[in-house]
């Protein structure tokens, strides 16, 4: 079996997924087909070692080889952000690893021990990237970290929540210089949205289209859970996206949001992502209007951020919409 790994768009890769996964056995051998490709997107190595692990928890094998690999940079990288490590292809570093903290996130689980810190370390790239160093910087330079910050937080603890999966999810933060911006995808093999929002009564006749459509209005909750929270994490990431003129994409079940340069489309896949995928892109220079995206007076409240800069004339609370 193989498995080409240069996709340049994310329902695509999961519809060849989803075909591969009927072929599967006990005991697999799978071609990894780099396409001698000077670029692989981040989300590709993310969504490929998600549906591996979650075949692994359920018994299954895999041997791997690799394929059309000229370009030794790129697959130096696959195993730099420890792609390889995750699937469980030994792979033989000749490069020198240096720390990525503070320059970007790694393939990286997700789970109960590193729910805050995560959003903490994208801050921490943000002020890396806009060179951000003390007090008297803009504060608008600073509102779209904690714009990303909250962002992240609400989707990170919405797989601690929602899910239900067997496996950790994972996230991949590619900051990209050249065009000031960062790639960032979150990824969980659990129910799903429509799953999720169907065990509320209101939502139960929705499609898997509309239901990932209306993960992304103001207000969406699901029943059961104690501190369920406003339920705006997926509706403010869709405003600020909107407002940097970025890209947001969202797969669940059979259904996908896209929002590319202010146009929102919503379709079927004609396949099933078992879980959620939520990834973006921005840039990161931009300069964002919090208040015009979070409405009323209140920001967010960042406990790394605040104890750098001094904005306690105007937080008086945390979110309440």
């Amino acid at each position: 079996m193989k498995i080409k790994m240069n996709y340049k768009k994310i329902y695509e890769l999961v519809l060849d997924l989803e075909k591969l996964q009927d072929e599967l056995k006990d005991d697999n051998i799978i071609a990894l087909d780099f396409g001698n490709s000077n670029f692989i997107n981040p989300w590709v190595y993310l969504i490929l070692s998600s549906w591996i692990i979650k075949n692994k928890s359920n018994g299954l094998n895999f041997n791997f080889k690799l394929e059309n690999i000229d370009n030794k940079n790129v697959v130096d990288y696959a195993s730099r952000i420890n792609f390889f490590d995750l699937i469980g292809y030994k792979y033989k570093e000749n490069f020198i690893r240096h720390k990525s903290k503070g320059k970007f996130i790694p393939l990286n689980k997700i789970n109960s021990n590193n729910l805050m810190i995560i959003p903490t370390e994208i801050t921490k790239i943000f002020i890396n990237l806009c060179n951000l160093e003390s007090k008297e910087s803009e504060d608008e330079n600073y509102n779209i970290m904690y714009m990303i910050e909250y962002c992240l937080t609400e989707v990170i603890e919405n797989i601690d929540r929602h899910s239900e999966a067997k496996t950790d999810g994972l996230i991949i933060v590619q900051p990209y210089k050249n065009n000031e911006e960062i790639d960032v995808c979150v990824v969980d093999t659990g129910i799903g949205i429509p799953n999720a929002l169907r065990k509320t009564e209101k939502y139960r006749h929705l499609t898997d289209k509309e239901c990932v459509m209306y993960a992304t209005d103001k207000n969406i909750k699901t029943e059961g859970l104690e501190n369920e929270g406003q339920g705006n994490g997926l509706y403010i990431l869709k405003k600020l996206i909107k407002s940097m003129s970025g890209e947001l994409r969202i797969i669940s079940g059979n259904g996908a949001y896209v929002l590319n340069h202010n146009q929102e489309t919503t379709f079927n896949l004609g396949c099933k992502w078992g879980g959620t995928i939520v990834q973006f892109k921005y840039k990161y220079s931009q300069k964002v209007d919090i208040r015009s995206i979070m409405g009323g007076d209140y920001i967010p409240y960042s406990t790394y951020l605040d104890g750098r800069i001094d904005l306690s004339n105007e937080i008086d609370e945390y979110l309440n919409f």
